[in-house]
């Protein structure tokens, strides 16, 4: 009884940790931060969970490697109880016949031309690409996160404006129809006016189409429900003050030293010459040492025998001559090698290209920054002294179209400066800097 009430608490604990460490346990906050979202991708991703389970089966394969200098046990039994009618002088009579078996041997392989070396080696470089892939996912989670944050970010900012945008039209459009009923305003203009506040409208409801896009793909992220999601309120941003993202080959070295896709083609570049070494052992004897023991019990008839055997010795193997398919298989190996030499130049160099061009995206938002700054705050001022002139009935409606859009493209770009900024620097961070954490 006591035994099944323990089992029973035991259970509900697993439930109940399975429970925690579940998607739907992570409770998504209304403020959401670039940190938090992080935290919930890291918690809750299958990408990088599948790339543990790989790493796990890494690690089983190099234990059963390991085992092959163990020596090989076997056990054999055998039981027959047969019955048969033989013919003596004129009748057939029934004859038994029995037969009780069983055997037990032991071998151990002495030499084997370093093919156990190499197979240890190939399963310890596959432990160590498992725990590359890893930090791979994990860079390649980390850098979605930041890339589907900071879009959000920006189309926060956008719906933004395009509600501010949807009201100075609104606002625009009255004013024209108390002209145009006054009879001091002509119904093309009106009209123009109400073509664009349905333009303002529309261009809101594509910005939160984009927004509900957004929370299915960091859902799939998540390896949530988008329903999990639409707690959500605000990406929380928090603008970049430094611009300068530092010396690029500060940013190159360390993404060479870092990147798991160099470290995985460097690992599988050894594990490739292990295999070639493994190739080149078929050239070489197999000395092994054997001892069995074997015992036997036999009825038939009339006639019983029993007895117990025992040897032991060693055995020597070696394939002199298989059709030229061992030496084809080391010449493949061989290019083999030769393949993934090129494969981790051609890595290293688009390692530097992608750091490269992330620096240059830093450099020229943080260039252009102040720029659209100073842009954006100009057309505010203009859009509002031709608004103020429209009012006082000065100029006309395609004024004040202009200075409106005018503004409406300051500010998108300013914005995207902005945001800019901080996405390419949390890149350009996320690709020199060691994922397998």
């Amino acid at each position: 009884m006591m035994r099944c009430f323990l089992a029973f608490v035991l259970l509900l604990s697993a439930t109940a940790l399975r429970a925690e460490e579940s998607p739907a346990a992570a409770k998504v906050p209304k403020r959401l931060t670039l940190e938090e979202a992080r935290r919930l991708a890291l918690l809750t991703s299958s990408s990088l969970m599948a790339a543990r389970l790989r790493r796990e089966a890494a690690e089983n394969g190099l234990k059963a490697a390991r085992g092959e200098y163990l020596p090989e046990l076997q056990l054999g039994a055998l039981y027959s109880d047969q019955r048969k009618n033989a013919r003596t002088s004129l009748f057939f009579e029934p004859q038994p016949f029995r037969l009780h078996q069983w055997d037990l041997g032991a071998r151990q392989t002495i030499f084997d031309g370093f093919r156990r070396e190499a197979g240890v080696e190939i399963a310890r470089e596959g432990v160590a690409q498992g725990e590359f892939g890893i930090g791979a996912a994990r860079r390649m989670l980390l850098s979605q996160v930041v890339g589907y944050f900071y879009g959000g970010v920006l189309l926060q900012k956008r719906i933004a404006l395009a509600r501010l945008n949807i009201g100075f039209e609104k606002e625009t459009l009255d004013i024209s129809r108390k002209r145009f009923e006054a009879g001091i305003l002509p119904e093309s203009d009106l009209l123009h006016f109400e073509q664009r506040v349905l333009r303002a409208e529309n261009v809101q409801v594509e910005l939160q189409a984009d927004w509900h896009i957004l929370l299915h793909r960091l859902a799939a992220l998540f390896s949530m429900q988008p329903e999990d999601l639409s707690a959500i309120e605000e990406l929380v941003f928090a603008p970049r003050p430094e611009v300068d993202p530092g010396p690029l080959e500060d940013h190159t070295a360390r993404a060479l030293a870092a990147r798991e896709e160099i470290r995985i083609l460097e690992s599988r570049l050894r594990a490739e010459r292990e295999r070639e070494r493994l190739r080149r052992a078929a050239d070489y004897p197999v000395l092994s040492a054997f001892a069995d023991v074997s015992n036997s019990d036999r009825h038939e008839f009339s006639f019983s025998d029993a007895g117990r055997a025992e040897r032991a010795g060693l055995n020597l193997e070696w394939k002199l001559f298989n059709g030229f398919s061992d030496s084809y298989s080391v010449l493949e190996e061989r290019a083999q090698v030769q393949a993934l030499e090129l494969d981790l130049d051609n890595a290293r160099k688009a390692v530097r290209a992608e750091v490269a061009t992330k620096w240059e995206e830093a450099r020229r938002w943080g260039e252009l920054r102040s720029r659209h700054k100073r842009l954006a705050d100009l057309a505010a001022r203009a859009r509002d002294n031709v608004m103020a002139e429209f009012k006082a009935g000065r100029i006309d409606t395609l004024r004040v179209s202009a200075a409106q859009n005018s503004h409406d493209q300051a500010a998108v770009e300013y914005e995207a400066a902005e945001v800019g900024i901080a996405q390419a620097l949390e890149e350009l961070q996320i690709l020199t800097s060691a994922g397998a954490k």
